[in-house]
């Protein structure tokens, strides 16, 4: 997966794959997402500001909140 679209973590849905600092990451909740790769810190969750810029693949462009 390539990670080159920037946008706010609050326009993710749930469930959504996106990557920030080198890190992958899937969104769970309206403020918080687990780390998935790299797999040594799988599963540890992390709080994201709702403006904090976030990166996503082409996919999933169309499925973002406006």
């Amino acid at each position: 997966m390539i990670f080159k679209f920037q946008t706010q973590f609050e326009r993710l849905p749930i469930n959504t794959v996106f990557s920030l600092n080198g890190n992958t990451y899937f969104k769970k909740s309206t403020k918080t997402a687990n780390i998935i790769k790299p797999t040594e810190y799988s599963g540890i969750w992390f709080y994201f500001g709702k403006n904090e810029l976030v990166n996503i693949c082409k996919d999933d462009i169309a499925n973002l909140i406006n």
